[in-house]
């Protein structure tokens, strides 16, 4: 409202002066009393009155902001769009809309603003201003947490699918290699079939690395977790990574010398790095750096990264890269599997979804920071152990030991099984087949001298092979269990972990794998 000066005061007598002095004091009263923001504009946006709210939002005082145009309230690129908005009051009398107010102090907050056009003596334009900052944070929060479930649901119900399919696939798998490995053995060393062989042993050997990425993005890949120190981990593998990333890369790591022990399964925590490194080598056509860091961080309920990932103490895995970067469509992709950005031929797309089921599987958590031309950032948190670090299991020997003890093969898949009943018999041990669970109970009942090894698949109709596994301690206590599947399942494994003192062997398994193994537990059995 304008301020009465003394040449208007003497067009008045003195009642109607007291009366419009009055006026123009309640007014005052009444928008210092709003609880938001409150200008007055004449029709150039020039700001002609105000409300101690707008002044408290805005840092002005009022005085200064008598001074002032709506306009410089706003960024620069907003001037133009604002203008079109207050002429649109001509037409709608009334509008809402939602803009960026630039305070004092420089920081830019969210504002509604309702726009009124007063017609009548006093034509003016009022405007409301709501600070909805705090409101457009907790949408973005709320839609970032939607979306981060709704892409949590996809991956998992992919996973579920590509489970399923590794699961027959391996038996196929099992079949191919197993027969292909009995032939290389049997065929002489000059004869030109070993070519083809070779081959196609190569080629059962990358579909089955293909099958092993599906089941690990899956999280139904068998692990044998332990304490493990990352940095032994990234200290074995950086030779490897360094010639596998070329010369025109450098390789930096930054190691925590305290740094605290994770359970997990180290030959995973290789594929991570492998596939991470492989990745960032990739977005580097032209060379850059690759940083390997590992740290202790302890996370808050205010500082972790989402929701989704409680508070506490965790080891740390970044992997840093100086290259192409990426946007935010390609970031909510990365992790599904077969999405690559690359072209035809130069990748499965299994890569990053390898990564992320091994992170879930092993309970941890990954998230990724990237901007185009800015790099990539990948931070694995893994929950602290307080076990003490484990020394690296020895090799077993690569030799094929032969046996001639008694061992009894249950596997509903009659590829399979026929494979590897060769193998036992070639392998020099007595065998006797079942079909599934219940047929090789019975053959176990009827069977009256000892049986060393029950070789059982997991799951099977009628009865699987963990309750196979206990009938039998209680017909034949001395025979030792080896279980054998194409994907882990809760009956013998709790989330892919295998329980202690459980003996497994992964489909596809080569001949010399199995007798290594069956050697293994037979001596353990009955050590000489």
């Amino acid at each position: 409202m304008e301020n009465i000066t003394t040449d208007k005061r003497t067009a008045y007598n003195a009642a109607e002066l007291q009366k419009l002095l009055q006026t123009e004091k309640y007014f005052q009263i009444f928008i210092n009393s709003i609880p938001i923001g409150f200008l007055m504009l004449d029709f150039e946006g020039n700001i002609t009155d105000t409300n101690e709210a707008f002044s408290r939002m805005s840092g002005y005082s009022t005085t200064e902001l008598k001074s002032m145009n709506l306009r410089d309230l706003s960024k620069p690129e907003s001037k133009t769009w604002l203008s079109e908005r207050l002429d649109s009051l001509i037409d709608e009398r009334n509008v809402r809309f939602e803009t960026l107010q630039v305070n004092k102090d420089g920081t830019v907050i969210d504002c509604e603003i309702d726009v009124i056009f007063l017609e009548g003596e006093l034509q003016c334009i009022c405007a409301f201003f709501h600070d909805i900052t705090e409101r457009k944070q907790s949408d973005k929060a709320l839609i970032e947490s939607q979306s981060h479930l709704h892409q949590s649901q996809k991956i998992e119900a992919i996973g579920r699918l590509a489970g399923g399919i590794a699961h027959d696939f391996n038996n196929f798998l099992a079949v191919v290699m197993l027969h292909i490995d009995m032939l290389s053995l049997q065929l002489p060393s000059d004869s030109p079939m070993r070519y083809r062989v070779n081959e196609i042993k190569s080629a059962a050997n990358s579909a089955a690395g293909l099958v092993r990425q599906l089941l690990a993005f899956s999280r139904k890949q068998m692990i044998q977790p332990r304490a493990v120190s990352l940095n032994q981990v990234v200290d074995e593998l950086s030779k490897i990574l360094r010639r596998l990333i070329g010369e025109d890369i450098e390789l930096q790591l930054e190691l925590e010398p305290k740094l605290g022990t994770c359970f997990v399964d180290s030959d995973q925590m290789t594929q991570i790095l492998m596939n991470l490194v492989v990745n960032s080598r990739d977005a580097m056509p032209n060379g850059g750096v690759v940083t390997i860091a590992t740290s202790n961080v302890t996370l808050n309920s205010g500082s972790v990264w989402h929701k989704a990932q409680p508070p506490g103490h965790y080891v740390q895995l970044l992997v840093t890269d100086t290259g192409i970067g990426m946007d935010s469509e390609t970031q909510e992709h990365i992790f599904e599997p077969f999405f690559t950005t690359k072209p035809p031929g130069k990748g499965t797309g299994l890569g990053l979804a390898t990564v992320y089921g091994i992170v879930k599987q092993s309970n941890g958590y990954i998230w990724v920071k990237s901007a185009v031309r800015k790099g990539t950032s990948f931070y694995i948190h893994l929950p602290l152990s307080d076990v003490a670090a484990a020394k690296k299991p020895e090799e077993l020997t690569p030799l094929i030991p032969v046996g001639n003890e008694t061992v009894l093969l249950v596997e509903d898949e009659a590829l399979v099984r026929r494979a590897a009943l060769e193998i036992l018999t070639v392998l020099g041990y007595k065998v006797m087949e079942a079909e599934d669970g219940l047929k090789g109970l019975e053959l176990a009942l009827s069977f009256y001298e000892p049986i060393d090894l029950l070789l059982t698949d997991v799951v099977m109709p009628k009865m699987n092979g963990r309750e196979l596994a206990e009938k039998m301690k209680t017909l034949h206590p001395e025979t030792a269990v080896l279980f054998m599947s194409g994907y882990t399942d809760d009956i013998i494994a709790r989330h892919g972990v295998l329980e202690e003192n459980m003996n497994f062997i992964e489909k596809p398994f080569t001949p010399s794998t199995l007798a290594v193994k069956i050697r293994e537990l037979i001596e353990r059995k009955n050590p000489s």
